[in-house]
């Protein structure tokens, strides 16, 4: 598990700062979780370090953003776990800079090992007019972030297309939330250096009385599966589930739909998680009330056979 924590204060400094744990088991006090390696932190007050985090599904590969202070200049600094001799996380690669202005690494998501990461820029420009865009990297030699594929643009402005993003563990199936939309592409190659996304079905919209939209989703590890957050009038959260539908190509809406406990009950950022299979899910209410105002809650749901 990984936490960023951008607004740590430290002797009324702000750097920011990301921890990993591991859940271990002893025989006395049964599971915790541990703190793996050291804290990781921003370099200069208020870089907000931590801003937007990811860890690769083997646990070896840890992505962390930061925003440069009073500018919306982001950087994507990403390490390795090393455990020859004093064990810690040491940098991997060089750090991925965003240009003035984009929030280049507001949201990021690694591969299954940590060797593909997607970059979303929500508020990045394009030809003038911030329509937001994506960028895929691939580590090359172990040294340098080379972009994988084209970048990808969103085709509405202030959409912040970009806003979240998930890749698939082979790295080969990416889903981009903007407003009310979710958007799949699929990595598609011709040779060893010619490769392209190219969209995987058509866009995922609400059809009827939606707020916020996809303020969180979630891929199933086979990309054909996917979960998204959203609320409507009655102030209720609500999580649908989609699957791709092999021979129209098309996302099907699921008849499943799991609904919020209370008002104000509904998901927010990166809290809805699917199984590798899409056969289970994590929901995540942060202002649930039921153990205190605003105590959140975290429910799990399975598909029963």
């Amino acid at each position: 598990m990984t936490i960023g924590a951008p607004g740590y204060l430290d002797t009324k400094v702000s750097p920011g700062y990301a921890r990993v744990y591991d859940l271990v088991r002893d025989d006395d006090l049964g599971f915790f979780w541990k703190q793996r390696g050291q804290d990781l932190t921003g370099e200069a007050i208020g870089v907000m370090f931590g801003n937007s985090v990811s860890i690769s599904d083997d646990g070896k590969v840890l992505a962390v953003s930061s925003r440069m202070p009073g500018r919306y200049t982001v950087q994507v600094h990403i390490y390795h776990w090393e455990d020859n001799g004093v064990a810690r996380w040491k940098p991997l690669g060089d750090i991925i800079d965003g240009e003035n202005g984009t929030n280049l690494g507001d949201s990021v998501s690694l591969s299954w090992n940590g060797s593909i990461v997607a970059i979303g820029s929500p508020y990045g420009y394009v030809n003038g007019t911030y329509f937001g865009y994506v960028k895929v990297y691939q580590l090359d030699g172990g040294i340098t972030w080379k972009p994988m594929g084209e970048t990808l643009h969103g085709d509405a402005v202030k959409a912040r297309f970009g806003s979240i993003v998930d890749i698939t563990p082979d790295g080969k199936t990416l889903a981009i939330s903007s407003k009310e939309t979710v958007r799949v592409y699929q990595l598609v190659s011709s040779g060893d250096l010619d490769q392209s996304w190219k969209q995987f079905g058509e866009d995922i919209l609400c059809k009827e009385n939606c707020n916020d939209f996809a303020s969180s989703f979630s891929l199933s590890d086979d990309g054909k599966n996917l979960a998204v957050a959203y609320r409507n009038d009655d102030k209720l959260g609500h999580v649908i589930f989609y699957q791709m539908d092999a021979s129209s190509e098309s996302w099907r809406p699921q008849i499943l739909d799991i609904d919020g406990d209370a008002t104000g009950d509904y998901p927010e950022w990166g809290s809805v998680s699917l199984s590798a299979d899409g056969m289970a899910v994590a929901i995540g209410a942060y202002e649930n009330d039921k153990n205190g105002i605003s105590s959140g809650s975290v429910r799990i749901f399975a598909v029963m056979i």
